[in-house]
């Protein structure tokens, strides 16, 4: 009996760098070396480019999956890029499996209270030595440090459930 290759969503403002294909075949060979199909944002062929088909592929792309690994390293501010936010909760509200990565070791309220910019007078910054707001964590199924240990443990958990 042959099984369904398993299906990752790969997340993140890695669509951003500049060598930005060339990373997501990176990626997509990481999970591929642990027995997945890796689904990279850049790589849907669009007719036309514009947010809107962006949006639709990506979210495409997150209904054929079985899992999202996501890069929730601080991304031009003290938070995970807010494009990937939403696809976790997208994910999270599919209840497809959600493993995020991210090397920074300081929590949100460490990296919040660095940047003073633009911050109303008197305003509280929650500070429950989690990485990024609550609610990104919290919805995760795990947090691991590298990609590499986000697709092994999406494997691994896809395949437990």
């Amino acid at each position: 009996m042959e099984q369904y290759p398993i299906k990752i969503y790969l997340a993140g403002p890695d669509v951003f760098r500049p060598d930005a294909k060339e990373y997501g075949r990176i990626l997509c060979q990481l999970c591929k070396k642990h027995g997945a199909v890796g689904l990279y944002p850049l790589d849907s062929e669009l007719q036309e480019i514009s947010g809107q088909t962006i949006y639709e592929a990506n979210r495409d792309l997150i209904d054929q999956s079985d899992a999202v690994v996501a890069n929730l390293n601080p991304f031009r501010g003290p938070s995970a890029d807010a494009g990937t936010i939403w696809e976790v909760g997208y994910a999270c509200g599919k209840s497809l499996i959600v493993v995020g990565y991210t090397e920074e070791i300081r929590t949100y309220a460490e990296r919040a209270t660095e940047t003073t910019q633009n911050q109303p007078e008197g305003w509280t910054i929650e500070s429950f030595g989690l990485t990024d707001n609550l609610m990104i964590p919290c919805s995760l199924d795990n947090l691991v440090k590298t990609v590499e240990e986000a697709i092994v443990e999406a494997v691994r958990l896809v395949k437990f459930y």
